[in-house]
């Protein structure tokens, strides 16, 4: 109460213009595990953390960036300081503010001091003049002019006012609480029984520390003034995190027989006594906060009442409800708007699991690991989703609620999918399957088909994973579920894509196209036409496919779709190289490695590193394009991502010739060519053909007949972890 934020936000608006990159506010008081300081630091950046640890994302993201992060509130997350630690060594141009009751006791900190504010001698008693001057006596003055603007300070009330400043020691939070009830001191008598009774909450708080005891009493006084409804919802104010809606609150307030005005009604007077705080969001809804010491007090209130567990109880019956309604909107027009809400109120999401799991309510946790599933994977929250899934399959007879169990492990596989762990997609797709079946569900059945039918495509077995995402699609077609028609048609249009086979690929992306303009699933529209525009820019037909992109860009910058954007530039880019304009292909793919870096996509920033390479070798700086076409192999090894894997050692083949490595160049052409017929892949995509059809040309005229016939055999026995050894040698 001492007014650190207040101070550290002043701050930084002060120094604002020093950081070119921004400044950056993180409020840590919702927060209970240190553990997550990391992750709001990355969500406050809008960062998504997928595959990566979350401080590799923000060291990727700060460490070129001249930033100023304000972390607000660091005293009861302590522990996290080690990894704030690590982010500034490795981002020489990130600044931290912190604010805590506690010092970080961290190399290279400087501590700064907030007093309290000044306050006046009892004895003797300034001038009226000079007793303003003090700044506590004139926070006081302000905010009871506030409530009651005819308030002056004057001969009559100079006492009060003095002795109300001094009582509270100053502190800024205390005296804005005391001077909401400026009314209440406006005569002797109710003057004497305040100064009373403010006295007997200081003795009550005898234990604590001098400048916690005058908060807590100026809190506890401030909560006796209040009437029994305020009391109450102030109490149950206390269970949310991160602020709430005025609906969120009269759900958790309902039922309550002693309520005689509206909910709205009271929060306005709490409002009013600066007991609760109003801000409006982005998108314009009210939204009420407690500060985190007002809050504690409260729900210590709430404790002592016998109220927690019923108010918790509401609280998750209230978000679990939400969750509902997010996943009741997959495939609609809404889904964006309850991806926004839901976002809003991630903190309190995550209060209700946190609770639900601490009292082990199965039923409860795996409803939440269904419905969160869509919120989780579009926002990128792909390793907390998998925490908190881990934690409610290792509640007690989870398996007992067969279908909630189905629906979790398929949450699990499709989380596991996005950061691009496949191996461990398929096991849980694999086990959702035999759920599925053994329940009986037609709707889960062609889930689990299609979802362990995309991961084992991507490890490599493609016949087995068309047969699967066949029979999914059948009975999705059975069923008329035509959202599930249309994500079978996408898996199919983009393994025949990827595969070479165009006509085909086409057929099912056009036809899931139409399905999605029907069914109004613009999202999944948008997705089918971009994988539509890529198959017919490997045809030749740039035209047509550099309209679709630059529409698909449209719609992903007015939601803000990083991933969609990230995409659509990389393939924009490939047009322009293969039109011959470097220059814009370059900018267009770094822009597109940036956005992927910032939403931690594996794949994207594998592709952007593929590309950057392809130009440099273009140029023939092949430094350059060894340490981009080294990062991407990486990358796509470290996600099992075989079908990436062939496609990236095909640009090794031109490496190695420019290189004068002919030898290894036919031999990694040999070995991709093999690979090529083992992965039924009809042809290379266009760009890495012409670095390879090239690197092979050019390897030939350097190699005798003979030697050129050997090095192809060596290579068409060459596996592919030995391909990959080979050529990351060469980066």
């Amino acid at each position: 109460g001492v007014g650190k934020t207040r101070l550290a936000l002043h701050v930084a608006s002060t120094v604002l213009p020093n950081f070119e990159d921004g400044v950056w506010f993180v409020p840590l008081a919702p927060l209970t595990d240190p553990t997550q300081v990391l992750p709001a630091i990355a969500q406050t950046l809008d960062l998504q953390q997928a595959q990566r640890e979350v401080l590799e994302t923000l060291v990727t993201y700060l460490r070129r960036r001249k930033t100023l992060l304000v972390l607000d509130n660091f005293e009861h997350v302590g522990e996290a300081a080690l990894g704030v630690a690590d982010l500034l060594a490795a981002c020489h141009q990130l600044t931290v503010l912190v604010t805590s009751r506690e010092a970080l006791r961290l190399y290279g900190e400087y501590e700064f001091d907030i007093f309290p504010l000044p306050v006046p001698p009892r004895t003797p008693l300034p001038a009226l003049a000079d007793l303003a001057g003090y700044a506590a006596v004139d926070l006081f003055v302000q905010r009871a002019q506030a409530v009651s603007p005819s308030f002056r300070l004057t001969a009559h009330n100079a006492v009060t006012v003095a002795d109300a400043c001094v009582w509270l020691d100053g502190l800024p939070l205390a005296i804005e609480l005391a001077a909401t009830r400026v009314k209440d001191l406006a005569s002797q008598e109710a003057r004497t029984q305040s100064v009373a009774h403010f006295q007997q909450i200081q003795r009550e708080l005898r234990d604590l520390p001098e400048r916690q005891r005058s908060l807590r009493s100026a809190i506890a006084w401030s909560y006796d003034l209040l009437n029994t409804d305020e009391q109450a919802l102030l109490r149950r104010l206390s269970v949310f995190a991160g602020g709430c809606t005025s609906a969120a609150v009269e759900a958790v307030f309902s039922g309550e027989d002693a309520v005689s005005a509206s909910v709205t009604a009271i929060l306005s007077s709490l409002v009013e006594k600066h007991l609760v705080y109003q801000e409006i969001s982005a998108d314009g809804e009210p939204r009420f906060l407690l500060l985190e010491t007002i809050r504690e007090f409260a729900l210590a209130q709430l404790q002592k009442h016998g109220e927690e567990d019923a108010a918790r109880q509401a609280h998750i019956a209230y978000f679990l409800a939400q969750s509902e309604k997010m996943a009741d909107a997959h495939h609609t027009k809404e889904e964006i708007t309850w991806l926004h809400r839901l976002e809003h109120d991630h903190d309190n999401l995550r209060a209700a699991l946190r609770y639900t799991l601490q009292t082990a309510q199965t039923c409860t946790a795996l409803q939440f690991g269904r419905t969160l599933r869509r919120f989780w994977y579009l926002r990128g929250y792909y390793r907390e989703g998998e925490s908190w899934l881990a934690q409610i399959m290792a509640l007690p007879s989870g398996d007992r609620y067969e279908p909630e169990w189905t629906e979790v492990l398929l949450s699990a596989g499709a989380l596991a999918a996005a950061k691009g762990d496949y191996v461990q997609a398929a096991h849980f797709y694999t086990r959702s399957l035999a759920g599925a079946r053994k329940i009986d569900d037609p709707r889960l059945l062609g889930y689990a088909l299609c979802g362990l039918g995309f991961a084992v495509y991507v490890l490599g077995d493609h016949n087995e994973a068309r047969r699967l995402i066949e029979e999914g699609l059948q009975i999705r077609r059975d069923l008329g579920d035509q959202h599930g028609v249309a994500d079978a048609l996408h898996v199919l249009g983009v393994m025949t894509r990827q595969r070479g086979d165009h006509a085909a690929a086409q057929a099912f992306l056009r036809e899931e196209i139409v399905i999605c303009r029907e069914i109004g699933d613009t999202p999944g529209m948008v997705t089918a036409t971009r994988n539509l525009a890529i198959s017919l820019r490997e045809k030749g037909d740039f035209q047509e496919a550099k309209a679709l992109f630059a529409e698909n860009m449209r719609y992903a910058r007015s939601v803000n779709d990083r991933y969609e954007l990230a995409n659509c530039l990389l393939s924009l880019g490939h047009i322009h190289y293969l039109e011959g304009n470097l220059a814009s292909a370059r900018d267009l793919y770094r822009e597109s490695l940036d956005l992927n870096e910032q939403i931690d996509n594996q794949i994207g920033m594998a592709d952007g590193h593929r590309y950057l390479g392809v130009l440099a070798w273009a140029e023939d700086n092949l430094e350059e394009a060894s340490a981009h076409w080294g990062r991407d192999l990486q990358l796509r090894q470290s996600g099992s991502q075989k079908l990436g894997v062939v496609t990236t050692l095909a640009n090794f083949v031109g490496l190695a010739a420019k290189l004068n490595n002919a030898p290894l160049a036919v031999g990694l052409a040999a070995a991709v060519t093999a690979y090529q017929e083992e992965l039924q892949l009809r042809t290379l995509p266009r760009v890495e053909k012409s670095v390879f059809d090239a690197g092979l040309a050019l390897a030939k005229t350097a190699l005798a007949p003979d030697a050129l016939s050997v090095a192809w055999a060596q290579g068409q026995s060459m596996t592919i972890v030995e391909a990959c050894s080979r050529a990351l040698a060469l980066a």
